[in-house]
């Protein structure tokens, strides 16, 4: 075998190995870019639940405001009745 067919040998067998770890590295690339779009997915889907919780934190928190307006205006109307009932206990003793 000549010196230059040993060398050409050489070289192939080196641009093999290149071609297999860069076959292995795509694979590798191919498998975090999977990861990472199943990352992003489920970071997306709890995006969307926390969106949804925090519009119906948001709904409550409107709710319990209502409430609180329509509880001030039940005590007033309970003093107004309370007033009412004295005066007629006083008329009636």
């Amino acid at each position: 075998m000549l010196e230059w067919e040993k060398r050409l040998l050489d070289k192939e067998r080196e641009l093999v190995g290149y071609q297999r770890a860069l076959a292995a590295r795509e694979t590798a690339l191919i498998e975090l870019r999977e990861r990472i779009e199943a990352k992003k997915a489920e970071i997306e889907s709890r995006e969307e639940a926390l969106n949804e919780k925090l519009k119906e934190l948001e709904e409550l928190r409107k709710k319990v405001s209502e409430l609180e307006l329509e509880n001030k205006k039940l005590k007033r109307e309970l003093a107004l009745r309370e007033d009412e009932l004295e005066k007629l206990k006083s008329i009636l003793s």
